[in-house]
């Protein structure tokens, strides 16, 4: 085998190992010298306009929805929870009058000052350094090395490898099927869907598909999902892109957030064509990213009050164009969307399992 510097050694690989190596598609690695090293975060340019076209997208969200309509209520409610945010932290107390809806704003087409004044101050809180994590501690997972083994398959052009299991996994499952967000995965995404007339539940994710559409802006990205992991399908409760995945359930080793879940913090992803991990999946075949970026989405732990929280899912983002750095912006504000989404994800799943126990006192 040949380093880098030039220095050829003999070196004993596993035949299994060696395949997989092999079965990678490099093509595009080799002219890619721009995206080549470690995932990053680096300093944000000079003037970057990250956040104003999140407030901008907001602000036009809000002027194409009627006032009093649901569309303007999600919109309301992403701006609500995103100013709840304190410290890193969003509150549960939902009697907090931050921004209040008007049932006339004097004009379709007009943004009420009261509406005005909450987006000047979702843009204050977005662009604030201080609420930023330092930059040093803006990492990614496994960036280095991998920290869990994979269990390679015989003939990696034909099979993939078996999903790698967290070692928190039985709390992880546990406290997604407390939040209600195994009921919600199941309701929105099913496993095996079932043609109904009527769905005995509703549930309604225009909220989550904002916080797509502002996570793939944030990056400038074509695909932006949130998704709930379960034991053996990833569930996607909204999405942003072409082809759409809102509503798909996918084999869980067929997915790239399985490797999101094996460490606490995100995960990014340059060019995973030419990763042995992910090299022969669906995803990777079908679509052709070559790049991923994957921030958790938590359910609070069982047993401590609810005091931590858990990986339960994915906020994630990919693209046919490659890319190895983020900015501090882009890095803190997926930060913030994914406990965003964390946050509307638990109110649903509180919100279905009220649903069941209302039919069940009913029946």
């Amino acid at each position: 085998m040949e380093n880098a510097a030039g220095r050829v050694a003999n070196t004993i690989v596993c035949t299994r190992c060696e395949a997989s190596v092999d079965a990678c598609n490099y093509s595009a690695i080799s002219v890619d010298q721009q995206h080549r090293g470690p995932a990053r975060v680096v300093p944000d340019p000079p003037e970057s306009d990250t956040v104003s076209l999140l407030v901008d997208f907001l602000a036009a969200s809000l002027n194409q929805a009627p006032p009093g309509s649901s569309e303007h209520s999600h919109v309301i409610n992403v701006v609500r929870t995103l100013l709840k945010q304190n410290k890193n932290q969003v509150s549960d107390d939902d009697d907090d009058d931050e921004v209040e809806e008007e049932d006339d704003a004097g004009a379709n087409d007009c943004i009420s000052a009261e509406e005005q004044d909450a987006l000047a101050r979702v843009e204050e809180f977005l662009a604030d350094e201080r609420n930023f994590p330092p930059l040093i501690k803006c990492t990614f997972n496994n960036t280095k090395r991998r920290n869990y083994v994979l269990n390679l398959p015989e003939n990696p052009k034909t099979e993939v490898p078996s999903s790698p299991i967290p070692d928190n996994e039985a709390s992880r499952l546990s406290a997604a099927e407390a939040a209600g967000l195994i009921q919600l995965a199941n309701y929105l995404a099913p496993e095996h869907p079932t043609a109904e007339a009527e769905p005995d539940h509703v549930i309604d994710v225009h909220d989550l598909d904002i916080i797509c559409q502002l996570a793939a802006k944030t990056l400038g990205v074509t695909h932006a999902l949130i998704s709930v992991m379960g034991a053996n399908h990833e569930h996607v409760l909204a999405s942003v892109g072409t082809p759409k995945f809102a509503g798909a359930a996918v084999p869980r080793q067929h997915t790239l957030c399985q490797h999101q879940l094996m460490a606490p913090g995100p995960l990014m992803l340059v060019h995973p064509e030419a990763d042995l991990r992910l090299q022969n999946i669906e995803t990777i075949k079908n679509l052709g990213p070559k790049c991923y970026i994957g921030f958790p989405v938590t359910a609070p732990t069982i047993g401590d009050g609810g005091r931590e929280q858990i990986a339960v899912g994915t906020l994630c983002c990919f693209d046919s164009e490659p890319r190895s750095e983020l900015t501090h912006t882009q890095y803190a504000t997926l930060q913030s969307l994914a406990r965003t989404a964390s946050y509307l994800v638990q109110r649903k799943g509180q919100q279905i399992q009220q649903q069941v126990a209302q039919e069940s006192r009913e029946s």
